[in-house]
């Protein structure tokens, strides 16, 4: 399965919601698919700022509310992305990355940010798809002008990857279960 995804202008001018294009035939034919986190959720806006393929036809999409200070949500789809359903995501300040490993495995990590002073980093981890999810990195970091930190979340193989602070490199080989923070490039 390969999506190529498109995300809309989160400002709100013309159309801002994510577009998929899918191929489940290695290519050779392409469909287009609305944002799989809908278009609003109660009575809130939501875009897809984020979005992985898992195993077994696995697809998350990270749903957050157009209007910073509502929960985020997870679409997830157990179909090679036909079929999506709405999953509360982590209570996270500023969510922005999403990782899937195994066939429920979902971790959910700290957007990138500019800007001065303190950020904690965080990880959510959840087992089951969604439902209940649990605090698994905490990094507090400075946030210097204009440098980037935190927001790079993979998972390959069981292992979940994410680097919080520009030199800290956080790794589970326990989808998800046990963290430890590893020396990053200096």
């Amino acid at each position: 399965m390969v999506i190529a995804w498109f995300e809309g202008n989160p400002a709100g001018g013309g159309i801002a919601h994510t577009t998929l294009v899918i191929s489940r035939d290695g290519g050779r034919t392409w469909h287009q698919q609305l944002d799989p986190c809908g278009n609003t959720i109660g009575k809130h806006e939501y875009d897809a700022t984020d979005l992985t393929i898992g195993p077994g036809g696995t697809v998350a999409a990270l749903c957050v509310a157009r209007f910073r200070g509502r929960r985020s949500h997870v679409a997830m789809s157990h179909d090679a992305a036909r079929h999506f359903h709405l999953q509360d995501g982590p209570p996270a300040a500023f969510p922005g990355e999403i990782a899937v490993f195994g066939a429920r495995g979902l971790a959910v990590g700290t957007s990138q940010t500019s800007g001065r002073g303190e950020l904690t980093y965080d990880v959510a981890v959840s087992h089951d798809g969604g439902r209940r999810w649990h605090a698994a990195v905490a990094d507090e970091a400075p946030v210097y002008g204009n440098e980037r930190g935190g927001g790079l979340l993979a998972a390959v193989k069981g292992r979940v990857s994410y680097v919080g602070e520009p030199f800290h490199l956080w790794r589970s080989g326990h989808n998800g279960r046990h963290w430890r923070r590893v020396p990053g490039p200096r």
